[in-house]
């Protein structure tokens, strides 16, 4: 898991608790009132979400997201499309480190039958 900026990691309870507060899997948040209250970009949400769901902690991980915003979880239920979503992810970016591997050996195998 990778660290995250100390301002990030004291924004993160407060971002926790106004989730828990304010949203809902039907009533996310969206980047922009992310932004409007606590003063972060997007990149930096996503990063802190990411590092919060990293944790694994129940009290702190429980954090679904979906195209409309940022939502907090309280089933199994409620987390199921965000756990689609970083599934298909994990595919999609496994699916173009395999095609850059075969790539790269492609051209190193044309390179060699060139010599």
């Amino acid at each position: 898991m990778s660290d995250l900026h100390p301002d990030l990691k004291r924004l993160s309870h407060e971002f926790i608790e106004w989730l828990k507060d304010e949203s809902s899997p039907r009533n996310p948040q969206t980047s922009v009132d992310v932004f409007n209250r606590f003063g972060i970009r997007d990149a930096q949400t996503r990063d802190m979400v990411n590092w919060l769901r990293s944790k694994g902690d129940p009290i702190v991980s429980l954090i679904g997201s979906d195209q409309r915003g940022y939502y907090w979880c309280d089933n199994f239920q409620d987390i199921q499309p965000t756990l689609a979503h970083l599934r298909s992810r994990i595919a999609g970016i496994d699916a173009a480190y395999r095609g850059l591997c075969r790539a790269f050996r492609k051209n190193e195998e044309q390179a060699e039958l060139a010599l």
